[in-house]
């Protein structure tokens, strides 16, 4: 109670001050400005007094403002499977084998003598156009972490980063292999290429 007294006392001498009987210099409108400004502070002050002199008042405690955080993954083992990849390191291992494969394809379009052939590449997916033999998409399927191909020969299939290289799970074939034999049927061209290139350090990120 002593210490909401000295402030009703200081509110009161503050009033006064700003009394034109005291200082007839202060103008009006400056006094009332910094009266008002006061009155604020120190109303704000007695409601903060009034909230801790209360036997009601709430109290706070380190672990009301605290948020449970789970602890961090741990790091995966390096068997190099689509389920031990990060998120990171997938996009990464699918962007590098789609351009490498976009790489080998562009020869592969201007040596097949196709006007209708074309070959693009955008938004990290690949399409190669074929005329009448059809059309290729490859693709990412970024929550399953894997590479979709859609083949006019073999239909869609699904695969899985394995060993560095994508492969089909039920049967353990190729991505590319598979693709660079279709196209060596279809455009009969025994010397389409499509080896990717070596991968290094293929495990999960550990950076």
């Amino acid at each position: 109670m002593t210490s909401r007294r000295g402030l009703l006392a200081l509110l009161s001498a503050t009033s006064r001050a700003c009394s034109p009987a005291v200082s007839s210099a202060v103008k009006p409108s400056a006094c009332t400005f910094h009266t008002s400004l006061r009155v604020s502070t120190l109303s704000a002050d007695l409601r903060l007094l009034s909230l801790k002199l209360s036997p009601q008042a709430p109290r706070f405690t380190t672990s009301t403002c605290l948020q449970e955080v789970g602890s961090p993954m741990d790091t995966q083992g390096s068997s190099g499977t689509s389920a031990d990849l990060s998120e990171k390191d997938f996009h990464r291992h699918a962007d590098l084998s789609i351009g490498d494969l976009y790489g080998k394809l562009e020869e592969v379009v201007e040596e097949a003598g196709l006007p209708e052939a074309d070959l693009e590449y955008s938004q990290g997916v690949l399409t190669l156009e074929l005329g009448k033999h059809g059309t290729y998409v490859i693709n990412k399927q970024g929550p399953n972490k894997q590479l979709w191909m859609s083949s006019p020969v073999s239909g869609p299939v699904r695969y899985d980063w394995q060993d560095g290289l994508w492969q089909y799970k039920h049967d353990g074939h190729k991505l590319h292999q598979r693709l660079q034999t279709e196209l060596r049927e279809l455009l009969n061209n025994r010397d389409i290429d499509l080896e990717p290139e070596p991968v290094i350090g293929y495990g999960p990120d550990v950076t």
